[in-house]
């Protein structure tokens, strides 16, 4: 039976095999295969629901004053490149695994024929947007689980995002191998240093609260209806 946690896939042994080979395979592989780098699967998905795009801007927004003309100083613009890399990594993952499980052949078939009334993909509904914004603005209501653990909203996406690890470790293994990719490239050793690495992990957890957060709102909506 495949995994889940709070509408995110928690991936089987299977399927993170697969995923590997996905990450592994070379531009004519792609072809072949009907599939897509990581990134481009992550943009394909962010055409589809561009609320996805604000919740990126809303998360830039702690590094970015939209109203100053002074230029940023390089080590902001090393953490907003990797909050941006965080977000497209984590969306790319997640759909990734969805279209192993859809049955479809191609990714961009998964993509173009999935029903628009579905938590496949996130943020459909305005409502969605304004219920992940809330908790990402620290001002959404916690339940008494997290109330010990956190001063306001804006510290949930940390804590699930522990929470979801601990629960689809395979994921985790996958965050692990693409950090240590990317400290390879940037020549660093240390991830607490780099700031690139740091924005990376940011723009990670917040997509991942992003998901959380659109699927209590989907079965909220539901209930409604």
């Amino acid at each position: 039976m495949n995994g889940e946690f709070l509408g995110l896939p928690a991936p089987i042994d299977s399927e993170f095999e697969m995923f590997q080979n996905y990450l592994r395979a070379s531009d004519e592989d792609r072809v072949e295969q009907g599939t897509l780098p990581l990134e481009d699967l992550a943009e394909l998905v962010i055409s589809k629901r561009p609320f996805i795009r604000q919740v990126i801007q809303d998360t830039l927004l702690e590094y970015r004053d939209p109203n100053s003309d002074k230029p940023l100083a390089p080590e902001i613009i090393e953490i907003c490149d990797g909050i941006e890399s965080g977000f497209e990594f984590m969306v790319g993952c997640i759909t990734y695994i969805r279209f192993l499980r859809s049955g479809e052949l191609s990714l961009e078939e998964y993509i173009n024929t999935i029903s628009k009334d579905t938590n496949d993909l996130p943020l459909r509904k305005i409502s969605q947007l304004a219920r992940t914004q809330k908790v990402q603005s620290g001002q959404a209501l916690t339940d008494v689980i997290h109330t010990d653990l956190i001063d306001d909203s804006s510290e949930l996406a940390g804590v699930d995002t522990g929470d979801y690890f601990w629960d689809a470790s395979r994921i985790k293994l996958i965050v692990d191998i693409e950090v240590a990719k990317l400290l390879a490239e940037r020549d660093e050793l240390d991830e607490d240093e780099s700031k690139y690495v740091r924005g990376f992990y940011i723009g990670l957890e917040n997509t991942i609260e992003m998901y959380i957060q659109s699927s209590e709102q989907h079965y909220i909506n539901k209930l409604k209806a």
